[in-house]
């Protein structure tokens, strides 16, 4: 679960009891601030990661490098520059079981 154009990701999970005709199940969804292309590379086979800010934003506008500290060689953006928005091009639908009583846990 990685591509280098994402820079937030939020999850989300539950487990749906089980009944009389389905086992209990745990489901797992996240949701991520850019999506890969279908062709596309999914990361950068580069080693290292990023030197310069400019290494950052020819990939994701806006973004700067790291480079010092634990995250170093990873881009990052200013918490008030919002990135990118998309859009799925697939849909997934999930059917709950009819005993399902909880929500989702964040």
């Amino acid at each position: 679960m990685i591509y280098h154009k994402s820079l937030v990701v939020g999850c989300s999970y539950n487990r749906c009891p089980s009944n009389s005709t389905t086992p209990s199940t745990n489901v797992i969804a996240c949701v991520y601030s850019a999506i890969p292309q279908r062709e596309g590379q999914v990361y950068i086979a580069k080693g290292g990661g990023c030197t310069d800010d400019v290494d950052c934003s020819e990939e994701i506008g806006n973004s700067i490098c790291i480079k010092e500290g634990p995250y170093r060689g990873l881009c990052s953006q200013d918490s008030a520059t919002k990135a990118p928005s998309t859009t799925a091009s697939e849909t997934t639908t999930v059917t709950a079981v009819p005993r399902f009583k909880r929500g989702l846990r964040h």
